[in-house]
């Protein structure tokens, strides 16, 4: 693959909606989307005057993404903004565990085994 740009540190440095966030560079590439196509090294980031990936998404929102993506096991998501922020930066379950489903008229991800709520 060629990369265009890259990145100093296996860790990333973003600033989402003047919220400062730092996170590995595998933990935002591991859904998939967005984030993955962002940190593979194709685009050029945007970065703040200190030098951090900028996002224009609300923070606090992405900080229940981060959540979302650090959880070795993937909880059962309700939460209806956190749906549509994953849905928006094309991380979707299959990416992440891939006997989930997302069921559409409940608004909710359902990992393995579970019966969601």
């Amino acid at each position: 693959m060629n990369s265009k740009y890259s990145f100093d540190s296996k860790i990333a440095y973003l600033n989402v909606g003047g919220e400062f966030m730092d996170t590995f560079e595998s933990t935002l590439r591991s859904g998939g989307g967005f984030l993955d196509a962002l940190f593979s090294g194709r685009h050029e980031p945007t970065l703040d005057k200190e030098g951090r990936i900028f996002l224009d998404r609300d923070g606090a929102t992405f900080r229940k993404v981060l959540d979302f993506l650090r959880s070795a096991e993937k909880p059962v998501v309700t939460d209806v903004p956190l749906l549509k922020e994953l849905q928006h930066l094309g991380i979707v379950p299959e990416n992440l565990f891939p006997e989930a489903k997302l069921v559409v008229g409940q608004n909710t991800i359902v990992p393995h085994g579970s019966r969601g709520r």
